[in-house]
């Protein structure tokens, strides 16, 4: 009888995401393995120890930062107020969007550094919808959060 730890079964994701992207590209690419023959590093280790020696630099840069889960918008006397949770990853900022409730088109309003995770627009009297973005270091964006239109008057 052996002691060896086997790693647990994964639920497949109900959507895609980055993090999802990169292991399938890991596996079509041939950069990882799916033997699980070796031995874990340590005993409580559940991950196998692989033969991958992991993804290029030009690689990574393709690989978008996970978008904030959320965008609050709140309009108070002409102002907007914008809230996000931080995404956890290292980021050079956050891009903030705005678009009417008639166009798709997203107008950039301005950035944020990665270490704010709140913003003021002053858009003048109308119905939009605002976006946020979260811009790694390699200058690639995650997808859009939106937020609930809301009416500034």
């Amino acid at each position: 009888m052996s002691n060896r730890i086997e790693p647990k079964k994964a639920h497949a994701p109900t959507r895609c995401t980055p993090l999802f992207t990169v292991l399938a590209l890991l596996l079509i690419t041939g950069c990882a393995s799916t033997d699980t023959t070796h031995e874990p590093t340590s005993p409580t280790s559940a991950v196998p120890v692989t033969e991958a020696a992991g993804i290029s630099a030009d690689e990574a840069r393709q690989i978008a930062p996970l978008a904030p889960v959320s965008l609050t918008a709140v309009a108070t006397d002409g102002t907007v107020h914008l809230t996000w949770p931080a995404t956890g990853e290292d980021l050079d900022h956050y891009q903030l969007l705005r678009r009417t409730t008639i166009t798709r088109q997203w107008t950039p309003i301005g950035q944020e550094p990665p270490d704010h995770t709140t913003g003021l627009d002053h858009p003048g009297a109308g119905t939009y919808v605002y976006g946020v973005q979260a811009i790694n270091l390699y200058d690639t964006a995650s997808y859009t959060t939106e937020s609930h239109s809301v009416n500034v008057i």
